[in-house]
């Protein structure tokens, strides 16, 4: 453990390839699919960890909530109609946004 994050001795680039993708599945459909590169940070040059955490690290009267955090979004456009509830990932390629 590091803080609050588990971690574990090694680098992201060598020990996690063929790690599996870790998909989130929300009510009606949706779907937040996490690769190695979202999933895990490399704290120091041997030991990374795991980008996620209970959010009640932040508090007592946040033991019900959980936070998607940047990590986990940074390759999606995240959209929200607050009418309906609804909650929706669109996955980009960021290297086109770069043209």
């Amino acid at each position: 453990m590091r803080g609050s994050f588990l971690c574990y001795k090694g680098k992201v680039s060598r020990d996690l390839v063929g790690f599996p993708a870790v998909t989130f599945h929300f009510a009606e459909g949706a779907d937040l699919v996490v690769d190695t590169e979202s999933m895990f940070y490399q704290a120091t040059p041997n030991i990374f960890c795991m980008a996620v955490r209970q959010a009640s690290v932040h508090g007592k009267d946040l033991k019900d909530f959980s936070v998607i955090g940047l990590m986990a979004q940074q390759y999606y456009n995240v959209a929200y109609d607050l009418n309906k509830h609804k909650l929706f990932f669109q996955r980009i390629d960021c290297e086109l946004l770069d043209e």
